[in-house]
């Protein structure tokens, strides 16, 4: 019984939303993960941004320059971004862009 008891105060877990955008078009992720943690959420952009590039034939696409995967929050904000080249950029808790 005591089992049922603390899992009524359990805190959920956070869920990330993992957008992506290219040069002026953004593609919105409108189901997100739940995750542990911001590390978990690096991690799940990081293997997202490689599977996508590990997708693309050796000579469809190969500057990734303009590329970027966008974790925001329930909350709709931005907590960082990440380059297709895997450069990061923390962007301590702004606001999405309202074209998102």
């Amino acid at each position: 019984m005591l089992g049922d008891i603390s899992s009524r105060y359990e805190t959920p877990m956070p869920r990330y939303f993992f957008h992506f955008s290219v040069e002026k078009r953004t593609f919105i992720d409108t189901i997100g993960v739940e995750l542990d943690g911001m590390a978990d959420a690096r991690k799940n952009a990081i293997a997202q941004i490689r599977e996508m590039r590990g997708a693309q034939s050796e000579h469809a696409l190969k500057n990734w320059a303009a590329w970027k995967m966008i974790v925001g929050d329930a909350k709709g904000k931005t907590l960082f971004e990440v380059g297709f080249d895997l450069s990061t950029k923390s962007m301590d808790y702004n606001q999405l862009p309202s074209h998102i």
